[in-house]
């Protein structure tokens, strides 16, 4: 008994260190190609610093730090609802759940590949001068569905194995019902 309590807790463990890993994977790609922070962004996180800390000055440092933890924070929380979704997903095809956790992280790292690929191709290099409002928002639309388009073709390409490996044991075994 213990030890099957033992496993969730590992496997929760597992999800929550991979997802905090693949948020700062997002994290790192929104920051280094988005180019300098909109005014709208600076804006808001100031007049939100300035209500939190009554009578202190805001830096340009604090806002950035600011900006760079909430980054961190809503993309390691889209990672985890992601992860956990597809881990809940694919748990009727993989029944191993650190098989799971590895099909997952090898579609991230396989959707920023090609979300770099094509965020060289297909977007404009940044400018630095005036920077445009919606450039994270891109960004993390182009990783995002990067990542669930790698999902779902794994998921779809697992749930064929599964039924030509079913469909092969049926032939093997003689046996022409379906399970």
């Amino acid at each position: 008994m213990r030890h099957k309590h033992l496993r969730k807790v590992v496997h929760a463990l597992s999800l929550l260190v991979a997802s905090f890993l693949i948020g700062a994977a997002m994290t790192r790609f929104l920051i280094l190609d988005s180019g300098m922070m909109p005014d709208w962004t600076a804006s808001s996180i100031r007049f939100l610093l300035e209500k939190v800390r009554v009578g202190e000055s805001v830096g340009a440092e604090d806002i950035q730090d600011a900006d760079f933890l909430i980054i961190l924070l809503t993309c390691w929380s889209v990672a985890l609802l992601v992860m956990f979704a597809a881990s809940r997903l694919t748990g009727r095809v993989v029944a191993s759940a650190s098989l799971r956790l590895a099909l997952i992280v090898a579609a991230f790292a396989s959707a920023y590949i090609a979300a770099e690929w094509l965020e060289a191709v297909l977007l404009p290099p940044v400018q630095y001068i005036e920077p445009e409002g919606f450039r994270v928002p891109c960004h993390a639309g182009l990783i995002l569905s990067c990542w669930l388009g790698g999902l779902g073709a794994s998921f779809a390409a697992l749930c064929l194995i599964r039924r030509y490996r079913a469909g092969l044991c049926r032939r093997i075994t003689g046996n022409p019902e379906k399970k």
